[in-house]
């Protein structure tokens, strides 16, 4: 019993360390760095991320486009109701159902379901080019300031390290960037 409960408190000890248990960034895989300052680290983010504008200018129409779209289809499911006539209680239905008006708007509401996923679609391949060639340029000037390192500053730190900073970091900025685009 008492070699049990010390494994499990070792377990417990290895998952806190490694972010997997109950402890602090358990259900993002491990502790997260907070930046210091935030708003130049925002500002740095948005130099990379504004390297091509007409990317992301295009982005925001697609994302305007498709949320107009959703805004609409609201509209063609009130004329689909008002179209099959009016009900009042006591009196029943007013009108006669206008079948013609009802498959127009059945086709309109189609139309606009269809055009919102293709919008959709384009917004998440243009997200994902925007977000590589961030990471592209990122990577790249991250390189080019390793090189521009002091030889002693790569014999004191171990190799392994550098290349873990330079991979998870940019991997965790891309994924932030990505699921916020």
């Amino acid at each position: 019993m008492a070699k049990r409960q010390l494994d499990e408190k070792r377990l417990r000890e290895l998952q806190m360390r490694q972010g997997n248990g109950r402890g602090p960034g358990s259900r993002f895989g491990g502790l997260k760095e907070k930046p210091k300052d935030l708003k130049k680290t925002m500002k740095q983010l948005m130099k990379y991320i504004g390297y091509s504008k007409k990317l992301l200018i295009g982005l925001i129409i697609v994302v305007v486009l498709s949320t107009a779209c959703t805004l609409s289809t609201n509209v063609a499911i009130e004329r689909i109701i008002k179209s099959l006539g009016t009900y009042e209680v006591g009196i029943g239905f007013t009108r006669n159902p206008d079948f013609n008006q009802f498959l127009i708007f059945i086709i309109i509401l189609a139309s606009l379901y269809i055009l919102y996923c293709l919008l959709q679609y384009l917004s998440s391949l243009i997200s994902a080019h925007l977000v590589t060639g961030m990471i592209r340029k990122l990577r790249n000037d991250l390189f080019e300031r390793i090189v521009r390192f002091p030889i002693k500053y790569t014999d004191t730190h171990p190799h392994g390290d550098i290349m873990s900073r330079m991979t998870n970091d940019i991997d965790n900025i891309s994924m932030a960037v990505s699921q916020s685009l």
